[in-house]
């Protein structure tokens, strides 16, 4: 048995346990659609079918509150067993916000209708005090590395004011990217000037007073998964 069987038996033992054999129950806990589960338990080779990657079996840990590498453990009853005595549903108070492309951040920080804005998007579960508009990114570049991977998710809020060190997702001509904000000084109408800082050197940084640049966000969470997503 491979391991992606292992997951969706697990699976399966997990929302039939935790969540009433419901898949819109799981989902909800999960922040994810039914449809989406529904796919995670299909058998392998079934059209539609979506494997359990790395970053949902830490979601789905997360979300049920289960030790890390739960899901990949190979005997369900011994699973289950562990669910009776140690571990404890922790659904209250999880909310989920939308997992959104760097091209749909902008637009995500400034709507009036931010559910609208985040049309087709994936959802990730947070356990934070967000505004309607925060939203979560997956880093696409190497400009961070190694503090931060490709791969790895930041989940932004868009109402709060970054101070220095902060890192921030922010719009510099048609590009949204994510950097390290550093106050600089004030300017002669007593604007501040700041500079966006990357960790990678290869990458050149960017300052307020030569480029028009725009801070959308400041970074609140950050989501390292053990491997890169299928």
């Amino acid at each position: 048995m491979d391991k992606y069987e292992k997951r969706r038996l697990n699976l399966i033992a997990l929302r039939d346990r935790k969540c009433n054999g419901s898949n819109a129950e799981f989902a909800r806990a999960i922040g994810r659609d039914p449809s989406y589960v529904s796919r995670m338990i299909y058998p392998e080779g079934k059209p539609g079918k979506k494997r359990i990657a790395e970053d949902m079996v830490e979601v789905i840990e997360a979300a049920f509150s289960l030790p890390k590498g739960w899901l990949d453990l190979g005997d369900t009853d011994i699973n289950l067993a562990s669910l009776e005595w140690n571990v404890e549903y922790a659904q209250t108070g999880l909310k989920r916000i939308p997992l959104v492309s760097f091209a749909q951040a902008e637009s995500m920080a400034k709507s009036a209708n931010p559910l609208s804005a985040a049309q087709g998007s994936e959802w990730i579960p947070v356990n934070l005090d967000l505004s309607a508009n925060s939203f979560a990114l997956r880093i696409n570049d190497g400009s961070m590395s190694p503090d931060f991977r490709e791969g790895d998710i930041i989940i932004v809020e868009p109402s709060i004011e970054p101070q220095p060190g902060d890192y921030v997702v922010a719009k510099s001509g048609d590009e949204a990217i994510f950097r390290k904000h550093r106050p600089r000084s004030l300017n002669e109408r007593g604007e501040q000037v700041f500079e966006l800082v990357p960790i990678n050197e290869d990458y050149p940084p960017l300052r307020s007073d030569i480029a028009a640049i725009k801070v959308i966000g400041t970074m609140v969470e950050h989501r390292r998964y053990r491997k890169n997503r299928e």
